[in-house]
């Protein structure tokens, strides 16, 4: 993101969510660059409120921006997870 946005630093979010049969976990935090810019942001809505989507009447932050209809990630990225594991990530 760096690259691309030179030379300004990106505000973005970093998330993460693993449920199984409506039970899990999720975490959400926002950054500039390397640096976290509110620690009280603490999960996935939070953290989109913070990068400006707004819930309406019918929808939260998170199925707004299409999230809810993922239900696993594709294929191509399972290399990511098997290193973090060999990394003990």
């Amino acid at each position: 993101m760096r690259d691309v946005l030179w030379p300004n630093e990106p505000v973005y979010a970093l998330i993460t969510t693993d449920y199984f049969s409506g039970l899990g976990q999720q975490y959400g935090g926002v950054f500039k660059g390397i640096d976290n810019l509110n620690k009280s942001v603490d999960n996935i809505n939070k953290a989109l409120r913070y990068l400006g989507v707004r819930a309406t009447q019918h929808q939260d932050e998170f199925d707004l921006i299409g999230l809810g209809a993922i239900r696993s990630q594709p294929d191509y990225l399972d290399k990511y997870s098997d290193l973090a594991e060999a990394y003990g990530v």
